[in-house]
């Protein structure tokens, strides 16, 4: 049962996950004003966006395989929480914008990593 459970777990939080990162990822691709105005607040340069962008669709279609494939779905959990500690960091540099959703998204990207590491 307990199994069972911490599957249901595994797919909700790749699922949860791999939508933010697409969302967000769409977003930077399209270099919306909103994405483009954020990045350049804490100093991204332009050119980065579009490339984050694709890292972030990338990181969705890895944790979306990743509930087939388990191992690609760690790694690419492992590569989300890295991704959110880089915001972090760029946040505090820059000492400017919203670090909230930085925040929230890394320890997002951490409980996706542990389940489905638990789950293995």
């Amino acid at each position: 049962m307990a199994s069972l459970i911490m599957g249901i777990i595994s797919v909700i939080l790749s699922i949860l996950l791999g939508l933010v990162m697409l969302g967000s990822g769409v977003t930077k691709l399209a270099r919306t004003a909103q994405a483009v105005g954020m990045m350049q607040d804490v100093g991204v340069q332009r050119s980065l966006v579009p490339v984050l962008g694709g890292l972030q669709v990338a990181a969705a279609a890895g944790l979306f395989v990743g509930l087939f494939i388990p191992v690609l779905g760690v790694v690419t959990a492992a590569c989300c929480a890295l991704y959110f500690a880089g915001a972090i960091t760029v946040h505090l540099r820059a000492r400017r914008g919203a670090i909230q959703a930085a925040i929230v998204l890394f320890a997002l990207s951490v409980a996706t990593l542990t389940v489905l590491s638990l789950n293995m």
